[in-house]
């Protein structure tokens, strides 16, 4: 999972960039991917170490959530429009597809991480390892 968590970091930051540099005029507030994917990048960096893995993609995921949850509310509304091209204001269109853009990568991420978090829990029952007492 570090290894997709720095990936998914990459991937923000560079659509960030160039999502900024190619509008004119653009707000800073188009770099708020970029301040997820780094965040996204921290985490996996972080859970390079086996002893910090654990909380690193933990953290990840929430950062995750936010994001997708961040990009979904201020992003869908717009989402008809812009899958049938009718936003034809470049930066309302630059926003709309930022934001959509956050939302995905976010919900893609948190879904593997469940689904990592699942087969870890998985392997440890099989390897007899002590449950976490709840």
């Amino acid at each position: 999972m570090p290894g997709i968590s720095i990936a998914t970091g990459v991937l923000l930051i560079a659509y960030s960039c160039y999502s900024f540099a190619i509008a004119e005029g653009a707000p800073k507030t188009a770099l708020i991917p970029a301040g997820f994917g780094i965040g996204f990048l921290i985490c996996g960096l972080i859970g390079l170490k086996e002893k910090f893995l654990k909380h690193a993609m933990h953290l990840a995921a929430v950062i995750g959530l936010v994001g997708f949850a961040g990009g979904a509310i201020l992003g869908f509304p717009n989402l008809p429009d812009l899958v049938m091209q009718r936003i034809e204001d470049p930066k309302l269109l630059n926003k709309a597809r930022s934001q959509n853009m956050l939302a995905l990568v976010c919900l893609i991420f948190v879904i593997m991480c469940v689904n990592s978090f699942i087969q870890a829990r998985a392997r440890r029952k099989q390897q007899g390892s002590p449950e976490i007492p709840k």
